[in-house]
């Protein structure tokens, strides 16, 4: 991750801290300022790592933002802006505040309570079926559990990561 903390994006993002990293980008932690200093909220910063930006890897950030921006359902991180800055690509949607299905995983090595694991999975087969009804149908390609976020504040699912969604 090399970009400088602080920074402002396109006169209106401001790059908070480092979130995560996968193959082929970096998630961060931002501030959408567009409301002023007072108003502003936080939102999730993805962008391409500087090493990954060959034309199929492009394509496939810039499809993932144009899948963000016509979904509108529960469970689907809120698309806010995809632009290109300084020769990298970002895409900027709704941050979540909570832990990955994975994380949770990891905290509790005797299991997750029945109850978790039947409303998650139950969530998760309704977030498919929804996707899967589009026509064209929206196959997301890459369901695991860091992929699913557990939002804190009311145990809302999250499906998160449509990199591979066709």
């Amino acid at each position: 991750m090399n970009l400088e903390m602080g920074s402002l994006l396109k006169d209106r993002f401001r790059l908070l801290r480092p979130l995560g990293e996968g193959g082929m980008g970096e998630v961060y932690l931002g501030e959408d300022e567009r409301g002023g200093l007072g108003d502003s909220r936080p939102v999730a910063i993805k962008t391409l790592r500087t090493d990954a930006q060959d034309e199929v890897v492009l394509r496939r950030f810039r499809e993932e933002a144009e899948i963000l921006r016509r979904l509108s359902l529960p469970g689907i991180p809120t698309f806010v802006d995809a632009f290109e800055q300084d020769a990298r690509s970002f895409l900027i949607m709704e941050y979540i505040e909570g832990h990955s299905l994975h994380e949770l995983l990891q905290a509790s090595p005797q299991g997750l309570p029945a109850a978790l694991v039947t409303e998650v999975g139950a969530k998760v087969c309704d977030l498919l079926a929804h996707l899967h009804g589009h026509q064209p149908p929206l196959i997301h390609r890459d369901i695991k559990p860091a992929n699913l976020i557990i939002r804190d504040r009311d145990e809302a699912v999250f499906l998160v990561d449509f990199g591979l969604a066709r």
